[in-house]
Formats: C-alpha cells, sequence, structure tokens
C-alpha cells in the first residue's frame, strides 16, 4: 500500500517511511554505509542548531537503502567538512552550496552541493563529509569545462568556485578566469557586474603569460616565444613611480603620440647621444655657447678697433678744421697750414689698417660658421 505525503507526493509501497532527521538504530555504531546527498542547509556556528559552535554544519538530505531493505530520504543534521590536510599549520577550507528552495523538485535533484557522506564510528549524528560528487542534473550540458567529458579534452583540470575558475588543459595551460560571484544555479550572482565577466590569467605552452580584462580592451602580454612584451590600455596607461624609472634599450626605442607629448621635468632634461633628429627639418641645430664665444671674440675685437678708429678719425677732423683755418684770407700761407694736414694724413693712415682688421675680424667669423652648428644633430 503506497503512503501518500503532507504534500500530496507518493511514496511506493516497496519504499520505507520513516522521518526525516530520524537516526536508524540510535545509539548504535551501525551507520558505516558511504552515503550520498544533497545539502540542504547552511547551519553557521551563532545558530542555536549548530553543535560544535565552531565551524559551519551542514543538513545533508541522504539517501539511505541498506543491504535488500526499502530505500528512503533522511536528513542528517550536523554534518561538517572534512579538512583534507587535516593540519592546524595546513588548512583548506571552503564552503558548500545549499538549495536556495530547500526542497527537491519532483525528479528529486535540486540544487545544492551534491556530496559524499561517512558516519565516525558509524554514529549517524556525526557526519562528516567527505567530498562531493558530479550530477548529471546540474553539471551544464554543452560546456566542455563543467558538463559532459570529451576525449578530445585528454589530461585536464577544471574547478570553479563562486564564480572563479581555474583549469589546465592538456598541454598544461594555466587559465584562470574572473566570472563574478555566482547564484546557486551558477547564473551570476544580481550584485555582480556582468560587464568585468572575463577578466582573465593565461599561462600558454609557449612559456609566455598573458593578463586581460573583458574582450582584450585592456592586457599584458609576456610573449616568450617572440621574446617581446605587449601592453594595452583602452583609455589610459598611468605610471607612477616615487623615485627613480630607468628604461634601457639593446636597439630602437620608439614614442609616438598621435595628439601630442608633454614632457616636464623640475630640472634639466639631459639628452646624451650620437645626435638629435627632430621632424622633417634640414637645418642643423645651433651650437648656442659655442657660437656665443666666437661672437663675444669678434665684437670685443671690432668694438676695441671702433674705438680706435673713432680717435684717429676724431684727430684727422680736427686738424683738417686747423689746416683749412689757416688758408682763410689773409692766407697764412702753406707753412702755417701744413703741420695739421700732416696730422690729419696721418691719423688716415692709421685708420685704414684698422677698418681692413675689421672686416678680417668679420671675415673669420664667417669663415668658422660651420663650426657653430651641429652636425650631428641634421636631418637630411
Amino acid at each position: 500500500m503506497a503512503h501518500i505525503l503532507d504534500d500530496n507526493s507518493v511514496v511506493p509501497s516497496y519504499l520505507g517511511l520513516r522521518s526525516q532527521g530520524e537516526e536508524q538504530d540510535p545509539g548504535h555504531q551501525t551507520n558505516l554505509a558511504l552515503r550520498t546527498g544533497e545539502v540542504r542547509e547552511i547551519v553557521y556556528p551563532d545558530d542555536p542548531k549548530n553543535v560544535n559552535r565552531r565551524f559551519i554544519e551542514y543538513v545533508v538530505e541522504v539517501q539511505e537503502k541498506d543491504g535488500n531493505s526499502a530505500g528512503t530520504s533522511t536528513r542528517y543534521a550536523n554534518c561538517v567538512l572534512s579538512n583534507p590536510l587535516g593540519s592546524v599549520a595546513d588548512i583548506f577550507r571552503y564552503t558548500l552550496r545549499e538549495d536556495d528552495k530547500n526542497q527537491a523538485p519532483e525528479d528529486g535533484i535540486g540544487v545544492g552541493a551534491k556530496v559524499l557522506v561517512l558516519c565516525v564510528n558509524g554514529q549517524t549524528a556525526r557526519g562528516v563529509i567527505i567530498g562531493g560528487l558530479r550530477d548529471t542534473g546540474t553539471d551544464k550540458e554543452g560546456d566542455k569545462q563543467q558538463g559532459k567529458d570529451s576525449k578530445d579534452d585528454g589530461h585536464n583540470l577544471f574547478f570553479e568556485f563562486n564564480g572563479a575558475q581555474f583549469s589546465v588543459n592538456k598541454d598544461g595551460e594555466l587559465k584562470v578566469m574572473y566570472r563574478g560571484a555566482t547564484k546557486v544555479d551558477g547564473t551570476l550572482d544580481d550584485n555582480a557586474n556582468s560587464d568585468a565577466e572575463g577578466s582573465t590569467i593565461i599561462f600558454n605552452k609557449d612559456g609566455g603569460i598573458k593578463a586581460y580584462t573583458k574582450d582584450e580592451k585592456q592586457f599584458i602580454f609576456l610573449d616568450h616565444a617572440n621574446k617581446k612584451i605587449d601592453i594595452l590600455a583602452d583609455d589610459e596607461w598611468h605610471v607612477k613611480v616615487n623615485k627613480k624609472v630607468s628604461i634601457e634599450a639593446g636597439d630602437t626605442i620608439t614614442v609616438k603620440g598621435d595628439a601630442g607629448i608633454d614632457v616636464t621635468a623640475s630640472n634639466d632634461v639631459t639628452i646624451k647621444s650620437s645626435g638629435v633628429k627632430v621632424g622633417d627639418a634640414t637645418d642643423s641645430w645651433m651650437l648656442g655657447s659655442t657660437y656665443r664665444q666666437a661672437e663675444g671674440q669678434m665684437n670685443q675685437q671690432l668694438s676695441s678697433q671702433l674705438s680706435s678708429l673713432a680717435s684717429l678719425i676724431s684727430t684727422a677732423a680736427t686738424a683738417l678744421q686747423a689746416a683749412a683755418t689757416a688758408q682763410k684770407v689773409p692766407i697764412g700761407g702753406a707753412v702755417a697750414a701744413s703741420v695739421p694736414l700732416q696730422a690729419a694724413a696721418v691719423a688716415l693712415t692709421s685708420a685704414g689698417p684698422l677698418l681692413g682688421q675689421m672686416g678680417s675680424a668679420i671675415t673669420s667669423f664667417e669663415s668658422n660658421g660651420s663650426s657653430y652648428l651641429s652636425k650631428k644633430n641634421k636631418n637630411d
């Protein structure tokens, strides 16, 4: 005769009927079978239902069938997780997902974690979750990383915890991907940023390391195979160093700015190279210090000579004035005019070489014009 439960579900006559959570053979160490079950509830240490008061406990709905006896579903309360490393110093801790609806659907399979349970010393009240099971009812079909296994995948590893994926493929390539916090059914949590999903780090089989955000709009690629590093920023790349930045290249350094390049320095900008080429200019750069030194020497020489020349011309002018006076009526005679005329002649005679020396100074300055220009800084 079949039994009808309160929720109108039917228990066939060949199955046993027992209240959920009821221990079988209470007080006896007889529950020695490895059980499969599904996590229905998480019981935190501050919950009055938690027994040990230190660790999270789980209510697990376990499928029981011993020998030829009828099968039934029983809830084991206060189950704890095993610690694979079993040490105070070495700990591996994680939490399991509970069925958010806390009830199984018609096919009996919910979305809570599928686990394996053993009872310490066969005591049902001391259930320990020793591992998990894959469930064809909840694994995602068609997803090679989570669902149906394929021979083509070869020797591989994959796990995902709360949206963080870790996988190693048959080539030994390691991939870590960020999705965002997920719900119990594997979809993104309502508070998760779907636009952030897809940030990934890959260690490829060629020894390269690539880290990128969604759609690879930002990435850093250490390309071991091609011996180069690629960096991409979609909008802005900002680097700040509190002390010193040093860049060394065994070959060419190229800097390109489509809009412009700004260089700001609180102190001097020093360029040491075999030459500096700027734009499409065909003129050489001026060696300002060398040019000013030569120009200063020339100007000093011209200034001195101009001063002497001015004095000589002044003397000649005075002498000619005196000679002109001597020639007025009554004429004093040629004898009276000869002295100033002679002085004027001497002054003008001395002025002539000075004019020549000034011309020579200018000629000399111009002849050395090429030495004032940097041929190394010429962009031909």
